[in-house]
C-alpha cells in the first residue's frame, strides 16, 4: 500500500522522474567547444524545467564535456545523481582563447556551476561521480599576475537550505573548489577535493602552491556539518567564511544578501547583519593551508568546532585569520574549539591565530618574519574563547606557531589544553617556540612547549628576546648585545 501511494503521489505531481542527461541529448566523449556549449545549454534547460522531486542523472562510466556557466535558480527538491563525469572546457596554456569562457557584465568569468536560491538540493553519487575543473590550465604564477582571482569556482551555491553533498570528487578546480554562501542546514559527507599541479605530489612545494586560491569546502551560514571527507589542495582546506551583506549573482549583478533562515541573523543591536554559526567539522583529512576560520572582517563568527581529524604534510595547520581591513565596524570570532587533531610533519605553521598572511594590501607578508617584512595586526577584531584541546604536532619543520593580537584589543580566553609539539623546531622563534603577544592565554594539562605569553608569561632578565615574536621582558627592559642579535637581552 505504501509503495502504491508513493507512485500515485509521484504521478499526480509529475515529479519523482529520472531525467537521463544522455537520453535527453547530452553527448559524451566530445571535447570540441561546440559540444561543450551544447551540453551546457541542455543542462541549463533541464535544471530550469525539472519538477520538484526529480532526479537529474549523469550516467555512469561516461564523460560529458561542458562549458562554464551552468546555472539555475529557485530549485526545489532536486537530486543530481552524478554517476559519471562533468569535465569543464579550459583555455589553452597561453590563454589565447580565454574569451570563449562566459563572462558577466562586470567582465568576470562565470562560475563553472552556480545555483542561487535553492531548497532541498542533493548532489550525490554512488562513489564514481567527478566534477573535473581542468584547473591546471588556469593555474601558474605568470597567469596569476595577469588574471589574479578572475577565475571560476567549480561549485557555488548562493542562498540555499537543506542541502546535501555526498560521495563526490571535486578535481582540479580553477579557483575556489566549492563555496556555500548564506546557507542553512548543509551536510557534506564522504567527498573529496584534490588540486595538485603534479598528480603524484606529496608535499606543498613552491610549484604546487602556484595552484593559487584552490580553496576546498568554503562555507558561510549556519547549521553546517561536514564529515568524513578529504581535501588536498593549495589553499584553505575546510574553511569558515562570514556571510557578506552583498553577493555577485549570475551575470555580474550585485545583490543584497537576504538571510535564508533566522539563525543567520545577528542579534538585535549588533553592528552586523548576519552571523556565521553552529558548524561541526569532524573525521576529516586535510592537507593544504589548513582547517581555517577566515579571513574574517567586520563580521560575526561563533560556535565552530573542528575535531577528530588528521593532517599529513599540511602547509598550514589550524589557521584563524582576520581580514587586513575591518571596515566600519568591529568583528567577533568566539566560541571556537579545535579538538583531537593530529598534524604529521606540518611544513609551515602548525598553529596560526592572528592576521591573514597574504599578498593583499595591509596583510601580513607571506615572507614574514624574514628581515624587512611586516605583519600588521588589525585592532578591529574581538577574539574571545578560542580553545585548542588534544592537539598533537609531530615533527614540524618550523617552530610550532604564531598567536598574535593587537595590544589595544588583545585576544582573551585563548586556551591551550594538552597542545603538544613533538620535536619542535627552534627556527624562527628560538627557545620561545611561538610568536606570542597581544594575548590573554592559558596553557594547562600537558601543553608543551607553552606559548611564552600564556599564563602571564614573560622573558626573565638575562635571556635573549626576539623582537618579532613579541614576548615582553619581565622587567620591561632590554639591552643590545652581540649574543642576542634578534632583539637584545632582557634586563637593564
Amino acid at each position: 500500500m505504501i509503495r502504491l501511494l508513493w507512485f500515485s503521489c509521484c504521478f499526480l505531481v509529475a515529479s519523482c522522474a529520472v531525467i537521463n542527461f544522455q537520453k535527453e541529448g547530452g553527448k559524451p566523449g566530445d571535447s570540441t567547444i561546440g559540444t561543450c556549449r551544447a551540453n551546457t545549454k541542455l543542462l541549463n534547460h533541464l535544471l530550469a524545467t525539472a519538477a520538484p522531486g526529480s532526479t537529474l542523472l549523469i550516467p555512469p562510466s561516461l564523460t560529458f564535456w561542458v562549458m562554464g556557466g551552468i546555472h539555475a535558480s529557485n530549485i526545489r527538491q532536486l537530486t543530481i545523481a552524478l554517476e559519471g563525469t562533468l569535465k569543464f572546457w579550459a583555455p589553452d596554456e597561453l590563454m589565447t582563447n580565454r574569451k570563449e569562457w562566459p563572462h558577466g557584465s562586470d567582465n568576470r568569468v562565470e562560475e563553472c556551476i552556480y545555483f542561487e536560491n535553492v531548497t532541498g538540493l542533493t548532489l550525490t553519487s554512488k562513489g564514481a561521480g567527478v566534477l573535473e575543473g581542468n584547473g591546471h590550465h588556469w593555474w601558474g604564477a605568470i597567469k596569476y599576475l595577469e588574471f589574479r582571482e578572475n577565475r571560476p569556482r567549480l561549485f557555488h551555491v548562493e542562498s540555499g537550505s537543506h542541502l546535501l553533498v555526498e560521495n563526490v570528487l571535486f578535481h582540479d578546480s580553477p579557483y575556489w573548489t566549492t563555496f556555500f554562501h548564506n546557507v542553512y542546514n548543509l551536510t557534506v559527507r564522504n567527498s573529496r577535493i584534490i588540486a595538485k599541479v603534479d598528480p603524484k605530489a606529496t608535499h606543498h612545494t613552491a610549484i604546487e602552491l602556484t595552484a593559487f586560491n584552490t580553496d576546498g569546502f568554503d562555507v558561510a551560514g549556519s547549521h553546517i556539518h561536514i564529515h568524513d571527507s578529504y581535501v588536498w589542495n593549495q589553499d584553505d582546506c575546510f574553511c569558515v567564511k562570514d556571510v557578506s551583506n552583498t553577493y555577485r549573482s549570475f551575470g555580474g549583478v550585485t545583490r543584497e544578501t537576504v538571510a535564508v533562515h533566522p539563525s543567520l541573523l545577528a542579534p538585535p543591536g549588533s553592528p552586523w547583519k548576519h552571523c556565521t554559526s553552529n558548524m561541526l567539522f569532524e573525521r576529516n583529512n586535510a592537507s593544504g593551508l589548513g582547517l581555517t576560520i577566515g579571513s574574517i572582517g567586520s563580521a560575526c563568527v561563533k560556535n565552530i568546532t573542528f575535531r577528530d581529524s588528521t593532517m599529513v604534510n599540511t602547509f598550514k595547520g589550524l589557521y584563524l585569520k582576520t581580514h587586513p581591513s575591518g571596515g566600519e565596524h568591529s568583528g567577533i570570532i568566539t566560541d571556537i574549539l579545535y579538538q583531537n587533531i593530529t598534524l604529521y610533519r606540518p611544513e609551515q605553521w602548525a598553529i596560526w591565530i592572528g592576521p591573514q598572511q597574504a599578498i593583499y594590501s595591509g596583510a601580513c607578508s607571506l615572507l614574514w618574519p624574514d628581515p624587512g617584512t611586516k605583519c600588521p595586526i588589525p585592532a578591529f577584531m574581538d577574539w574571545r574563547g578560542i580553545t585548542m584541546r588534544d592537539i598533537f604536532i609531530l615533527h614540524p619543520k618550523t617552530s610550532p606557531g604564531v598567536i598574535i593580537g593587537n595590544s589595544t584589543n588583545p585576544m582573551t580566553g585563548i586556551v591551550f589544553d594538552n597542545v603538544v609539539a613533538t620535536d619542535a623546531q627552534h627556527a624562527p622563534w628560538g627557545d620561545l617556540f611561538y610568536a606570542c603577544h597581544g594575548v590573554v592565554g592559558t596553557a594547562n594539562k600537558g601543553t608543551h612547549p607553552i606559548p611564552p605569553c600564556f599564563n602571564g608569561g614573560c622573558i626573565p632578565d638575562g635571556k635573549c628576546r626576539n623582537a618579532q615574536a613579541g614576548v615582553p621582558c619581565c622587567s620591561g627592559k632590554h639591552h643590545k648585545t652581540i649574543d642576542c642579535p634578534k632583539g637584545g637581552r632582557c634586563g637593564a
